[in-house]
């Protein structure tokens, strides 16, 4: 009985973990290669998007217009890069938490 009333402690740790939900959408021709470079601590995941497709993202950084933006890159089929934009937490509620992404953006700083 002791380890039942425990358990709901278990998920105090992940009470304090601040993100949010993202969602790619690729409005580009032909599939892209996504990936976000949110996390310094994390190797960026791929995701291939077909034209038209979306894909959603959790982020957890940055959570704070303090933190570094998180950089996000799109390559195409070819391997050539179409999309590299910063976004900070601002930008990204501004969007609406969806990063839509189109050929010629090339804003990285």
């Amino acid at each position: 009985m002791l380890a039942l009333a425990a358990f709901p402690l278990l998920g105090i740790g992940c009470i304090g973990d601040i993100g949010y939900d993202v969602t790619y959408r690729n409005a580009t021709p032909g599939t892209v290669v996504v990936r976000a470079f949110n996390d310094p601590s994390l190797t960026p995941i791929p995701h291939r998007l077909a034209p038209a497709q979306t894909f959603g993202d959790y982020w957890q950084k940055p959570t704070n217009s303090s933190q570094a933006p998180a950089l996000v890159r799109a390559e195409d089929e070819a391997g050539v890069l179409i999309f590299c934009r910063e976004y900070t937490v601002d930008d990204m509620k501004r969007l609406k938490f969806t990063i839509v992404i189109s050929e010629g953006t090339l804003d990285c700083r």
